[in-house]
């Protein structure tokens, strides 16, 4: 999936569909707003976006000492893999990743092992197999401020000469 970009504002547990740029999200932002004939944002407004890139999702079995190993694997599904071996473990296929989520369980950490050792704490200490888990990862960046152009049609980065003396802080 490509980037999808989101204001930090609506970043919850129920995204929004993200966008392909911060500037996608203008029309949305600058019109009135629910009964309210006035926008949430006008020009010279600064916003914070964040943008995610989904990492697909991994299946780890977690341990109830907190540690995770490789899923297991289907017995009846064929070996399709060859040539290069690919990465060593479930730590290794989510390097790049900062978020960990798995829905059913809503358990959510910023790394796998943290993932793995808060969604332990949930397993019964005489299920010495652990729990098979699906977890969905993704990388999200830091906060990324804009200000809204004067004429409300394009997004200035808040660090750019042109917003410079308008940025607080």
């Amino acid at each position: 999936m490509p980037r999808q970009w989101y204001p930090v504002f609506l970043i919850d547990e129920t995204l929004p569909t993200g966008r392909d740029s911060a500037e996608a999200w203008l029309p949305y932002l600058t019109a009135p707003f629910g009964p309210s004939p006035l926008p949430m944002f006008n020009p010279g407004d600064e916003v914070a976006f964040k943008w995610c890139e989904d990492r697909g999702r991994i299946t780890v079995q977690i341990l109830p000492s907190g540690d995770v190993t490789p899923g297991p694997r289907c017995s009846k599904t064929p070996d399709m893999f060859q040539g290069a071996a690919g990465p060593d473990g479930p730590e290794a296929a989510a390097t790049d990743a900062n978020s960990f989520w798995d829905f059913e369980s809503e358990n959510w950490s910023d790394t796998l092992t943290g993932f793995a050792r808060d969604y332990a704490a949930e397993i019964d200490p005489s299920e010495i197999d652990g729990h098979t888990v699906d977890i969905d990862t993704a990388c999200w960046s830091d906060a990324i401020i804009f200000t809204i152009s004067p004429d409300g049609k394009r997004l200035i980065p808040a660090t750019s000469p042109e917003t410079v003396p308008n940025v607080q802080g």
